[in-house]
């Protein structure tokens, strides 16, 4: 039996680790509630130029859609899909897919981001609610999209808890799409932001995925890099076929995936 003075000792760090995390993700939230602006399209302007910044969240919905053309065999079949933003900030990325499903849903931290959001979304769902502690029914969405969020929760333990509430909230045979930077990208741009980012290896997310809930990986890694650099160089000025992706993924070294975007299918 463990002496009394150990017992409370170990209470007494666990108190403190608690207090540091709740501390942690009220500077967080505080951070983004000062950077909520409606004139732009993403949170990060004070970072990289508006323009840029745009581009990245139109290439994350390119990309999004077109693998679920593929997976669904038409983009019709998202119109009675639950669809759920996790993180959504303004609302740029699901005001995209409000033209394809009928049930939008979206959640941010910031009470601030979620009133901008309003006044850009048709019929979205929204409500303020940390991506940690989601506040939806368990086996809600279709589809569970969480972009840019998880690299800004700091501490590790609370992005693991974001991770298994996203899978608590997916449907089975749902799919979880989430978007990340990464730690292997040889460059980067320093963001302003740079205190409230954490780069991850992609192993983390589909280690703490399959912690969470029985799930099928599926692979989306090097074509996605693909897509990434020969979207930004031609900017939709034609059709990205098969043929073109496959070609540019064998001359892509694996160093150089820029960003991560796993898509997992729930199994249970």
């Amino acid at each position: 039996m463990k002496p009394f003075l150990s017992i409370l000792e170990e209470q007494n760090q666990k108190h403190s680790d608690m207090n540091r995390q709740v501390s942690k993700r009220r500077q967080e939230k505080k951070y983004w509630e000062e950077r909520a602006d409606g004139t732009f399209c993403s949170v990060g302007v004070k970072s990289v130029p508006e323009e840029m910044s745009k581009l990245a969240n139109d290439l994350f919905n390119f990309v999004v859609k077109r693998f679920l053309e593929r997976y669904y065999g038409d983009i019709e079949a998202l119109k009675n899909k639950k669809i759920l933003d996790a993180g959504c900030g303004i609302g740029y990325n699901i005001l995209f897919f409000e033209e394809f499903s009928n049930h939008t849903y979206a959640a941010d931290i910031s009470e601030k981001m979620v009133n901008t959001a309003k006044k850009q979304l048709n019929r979205t769902e929204l409500c303020v609610g940390d991506a940690a502690s989601l506040p939806f029914a368990s086996e809600k969405f279709d589809i569970t999209l969480c972009k840019a969020t998880l690299q800004h929760i700091l501490d590790d333990k609370e992005a693991d808890n974001a991770i298994s509430e996203l899978c608590r909230v997916t449907k089975k045979e749902g799919l979880m799409i989430i978007a990340d930077e990464v730690k292997c990208v040889p460059y980067r741009l320093r963001p302003s932001h740079s205190n409230y980012i954490k780069y991850r290896a992609i192993s983390h997310y589909v280690d703490s995925l399959s912690r969470w809930c029985s799930m099928q990986e599926i692979d989306y890694q090097r074509e996605f890099a693909a897509l990434r650099y020969l979207y930004y160089l031609v900017h939709r000025s034609f059709d990205l076929n098969s043929k073109i992706v496959k070609f540019f993924e064998l001359l892509l070294p694996k160093s150089f995936i820029p960003g991560v975007v796993i898509i997992a299918k729930k199994i249970n």
